[in-house]
């Protein structure tokens, strides 16, 4: 068979000539030959399971040059493995250059090749595999039909595999629930739950038992289509084929009654898992996922009324929906039920009360909330000081803020990188050299020191308040604490000294780069170059070329050579221009006009033509 044939069936109309009638079966002789040593270590290595790709095709080169032909089974082994490791690709090949030595291959090669298809989503090449399976005198089995099934549902194609699935039911096949599980699925999802419906009692007909999945798979897509009578009748019928219910039955058919207006229903369905003793935590999830909060809260209530209250996972779980979705009022309401009836708020309930209070800028409620936490000696996290913490920055609370990290010390708890950045952020908005430092104390006294990117990010808010001598004491302070600046710390200060006219400061700490070997951007330098131009300090400007070195380009040469020029300052222009080839640098035409200018402007015409012909030339 030639696997990669044009003429590969590209539908389904050919199945009921190919499933019209069986095949007589080959008989297939065993030669009882005694495997080769190199049959027996391949076989060993496939079983162990430890064979990589590389391994896996050296073995198979040395299998097809072994004379006599290795054993099918042999091959089947070695395919088996390489699909495991998703060598797809590589059994089709093996598969034509095994076929091409003359070695035949089974129905368990066969299903190995059109899996391979399968992986590869063309399926149609499966099924011509199926059609050289029959010709041989194999009859396909249910690893042959799965395949095929579940490729064609990959693809979308779920009445097609539908077809192939009754086909092969028709010659005997027996499937298997998997398989039937995944037609069913897919059936629903393509939203025909009647389909599904009638495989599901054929499946039962079969002797195949139904399971609270399939029912599921059916029921939700009854309710997805607003079917809900049939969805009930669904429910009710699983109940009489023994199969209980779980959570999520009853959910879906809850969710559908009450999305229909059913209330009265709804409740019934409701007490009966109550009764049952099912916890509808798991239900409460879904529907505060689904935004059925209102509902979600009903439940609670009923609960709490038949003395099953909720756990607390389900509490955190509506409470933090009821944050998130700005209803403070309710999560406030769910949080006094769970004091009084319900169980013991933890971390993560006052975590999502503190979050949406301080969202809310109720910063007063938020106060009295996490004092009831110490009053009931809860015992707090980083992650709640956190939170009061970032909280009092963001409103200007600075000694409150202050005063928990000292707290946290006390109770040995170490702030963490969000405690940082939260102070950091709030000096950044204070713009107080003399908040920075406090904040800066107060982190080293808490034994938590700052790094790199907080000294960068402090300084650049200093910078960005004009708080320049401040950020550069900051600057200093990085090489006191034996840090080493990098570009961006560099960067930051470097334009932050130019910009408010510290020339000096500016050139030091770009002879200070230097030594240390690290340079900033070109696009940086340019901008450097023109700013010094700019404003007139030619003796700035030249410097900063001279350190750009490498990084400097074209741009900024013809930009520092016409303000020269332009200034008046001709010698050190034409000196710029000489030297240019040392510097690795190509004028281009915007350089030969500019010097050209400056020639005819200083009358040396014959310098201005000779260059003119240097252009030419």
């Amino acid at each position: 068979m030639n696997v990669g044939a044009k003429a590969c069936c590209r539908s389904l109309s050919f199945l009921s000539s190919l499933f019209k009638s069986k095949t007589p079966k080959s008989v297939h002789r065993n030669t009882g030959r005694i495997q080769s040593d190199l049959e027996v270590e391949v076989l060993r290595e496939c079983k162990a399971g430890q064979l990589k790709l590389e391994e896996a095709l050296l073995y198979f080169e040395k299998l097809v040059k072994t004379r006599p032909l290795p054993l099918i089974d042999t091959f089947n082994h070695l395919f088996s493995s390489v699909m495991k490791l998703k060598g797809y690709l590589e059994v089709i090949s093996m598969y034509k250059r095994m076929k091409h030595q003359g070695i035949d291959p089974n129905l368990y090669t066969s299903n190995i090749l059109i899996n391979a298809f399968r992986h590869l989503e063309k399926i149609g090449y499966g099924f011509c595999v199926l059609c050289d399976v029959m010709k041989r005198g194999f009859e396909p089995d249910l690893v042959t039909a799965d395949s095929l099934v579940c490729g064609l549902c990959s693809q979308g194609r779920v009445i097609d595999a539908l077809k192939v699935f009754d086909k092969m039911s028709e010659r005997g096949i027996r499937s298997d629930v998997t398989l039937y599980s995944t037609i069913i699925g897919k059936l629903c999802g393509v939203g025909e739950p009647s389909m599904a419906l009638d495989l599901h009692r054929r499946m039962i007909a079969t002797g195949c038992e139904g399971n609270v999945v399939t029912y599921g798979f059916i029921i939700s897509s009854f309710v997805r289509n607003k079917s809900i009578d049939e969805a009930l009748a669904v429910f009710e019928e699983m109940k009489m084929n023994r199969v209980s219910p779980n959570v999520l039955s009853f959910g879906v058919i809850i969710h559908g009654l009450s999305s229909s207006g059913r209330l009265k229903e709804s409740r019934g369905y409701f007490d009966e898992m109550i009764a049952q003793g099912i916890s509808p935590n798991a239900l409460i999830y879904k529907l505060c996922k689904q935004g059925m909060l209102e509902d979600v809260a009903d439940m609670i209530n009923e609960m709490v009324s038949k003395e099953m209250p909720p756990d607390v996972c389900s509490y955190n779980t509506l409470i933090h929906r009821l944050c998130k979705d700005n209803k403070l009022s309710e999560a406030i309401d769910v949080y006094g039920s769970m004091v009084n009836k319900g169980p013991q708020p933890n971390l993560q309930t006052y975590k999502s009360l503190l979050d949406g209070l301080f969202t809310r800028r109720r910063l007063t409620d938020a106060t009295k909330l996490f004092e009831s936490m110490r009053h009931d000696k809860v015992e707090l996290s980083v992650v709640t000081y956190n939170i009061m913490i970032s909280g009092y920055c963001k409103y200007g609370k600075l000694e409150e803020a202050i005063e928990l990290i000292r707290e946290m010390n006390c109770k040995g708890l170490k702030p963490d990188n969000y405690t940082c950045m939260s102070l950091i952020r709030f000096v950044n908005q204070a713009g107080d050299s003399e908040v920075a430092k406090e904040v800066i104390d107060v982190i080293c006294k808490s034994d938590f020191s700052l790094n790199l990117h907080h000294y960068t990010a402090l300084i650049d808010g200093l910078i960005r308040m004009k708080k320049i001598d401040e950020a550069r004491r900051l600057f200093d302070e990085i090489l006191e604490k034996g840090l080493v600046p990098d570009v961006v710390a560099y960067s930051n200060m470097i334009m932050g000294c130019f910009k408010y006219g510290k020339m000096k400061e500016t050139l030091e700490l770009i002879r200070r780069m230097r030594r240390e070997g690290t340079r900033l951007s070109g696009a940086l330098y340019t901008i450097l170059i023109r700013g010094a131009r700019q404003a007139g300090n030619w003796d700035v400007a030249l410097e900063i070329f001279d350190a750009a070195g490498h990084a400097s380009d074209i741009i900024q040469f013809n930009a520092l050579i016409d303000g020269l020029i332009k200034s008046g300052k001709w010698d050190d222009a034409k000196r710029l221009f000489d030297g240019i080839s040392d510097r690795g640098l190509v004028p281009d035409t915007i350089t030969f006009n500019t010097m050209i200018s400056g020639y005819c402007k200083h009358g040396k015409l014959e310098e201005a033509i000779e260059l003119i012909r240097r252009v030419r030339g």
